[in-house]
């Protein structure tokens, strides 16, 4: 939900993705407006109107702070975590490592299953195949 509010110069944008915008550059790119604006390669009032709403943040600006700094866009437009693409929630890993080795496990019983099913198959194959050339034998005594 967008929340604008007017400003001198106009309608504000997103006031809740402005600041975040603000965390993220203090955070991870520079604590100093100027400075930081010099990183992201745009003038410091650009910077500046971002940050207090009057000027909306653009794709392009997104676009390089996902590639330069990881930024997670959703974190940016929806405040949805991590921060970082690079971040993983540890419950989750553990959720999916818990969830893998749960694999593994029912794999492993159908591998021993399918042996088991296998070596029996074998035995009936070859108790088939024995038949078999015991009636050919037979077979051809008859033929005589």
């Amino acid at each position: 939900m967008r929340t604008r509010k007017e400003t001198p110069t106009g309608p504000r944008h997103d006031v809740g993705m402005a600041k975040r915008f603000k965390d993220f550059r203090k955070q991870y790119i520079d604590n100093n407006q100027k400075h930081a604006a010099d990183l992201m390669g745009i003038p410091q009032s650009r910077v500046s109107y971002i940050e207090n709403g009057a000027n909306p943040i653009t794709t392009e600006i997104i676009k390089h702070l996902e590639e330069k700094y990881k930024l997670n866009p959703k974190w940016l437009l929806n405040g949805e975590k991590p921060i970082l693409k690079t971040e993983t929630d540890k419950s989750n890993t553990l959720k999916n490592t818990i969830s893998l080795n749960d694999r593994i496990d029912r794999l492993t019983q159908e591998v021993l299953i399918l042996t088991k099913n296998l070596t029996k198959a074998w035995s009936i194959i070859e108790r088939q195949e024995s038949e078999i050339n015991s009636i050919q034998k037979q077979l051809n005594e008859l033929k005589r």
